[in-house]
């Protein structure tokens, strides 16, 4: 339980980061590049905390790599399911 502080401030820069991808300017960036510039803007500005670390950790190890892995799969099931059944 001392992990849900830090993955819900991961989660919730994730979700800065969404909803300003969508504004006017900021679209040209990606979601990714302003996930990162938010984060280092709330580090910046509240600092390093202890109490976040094994959330940030966690967010950072697991669901990073998670988040590729379905990236992945739903890239390469999209182009399965254009070719057709017949290349699967």
């Amino acid at each position: 339980m001392k992990m849900v502080k830090g993955v819900s401030v991961t989660a919730g820069i994730a979700f800065a980061a969404f909803y300003v991808s969508r504004l006017p300017f900021f679209h040209m960036f990606g979601m990714l590049v302003l996930a990162m510039l938010i984060g280092m803007l709330w580090r910046a500005v509240f600092g390093q905390r202890a109490a976040l670390e094994p959330g940030i950790a966690f967010s950072g190890k697991y669901l990073l790599k998670a988040g590729i892995i379905l990236l992945g799969m739903r890239l390469n099931l999209a182009d399965i399911y254009h070719a057709g059944w017949h290349v699967f």
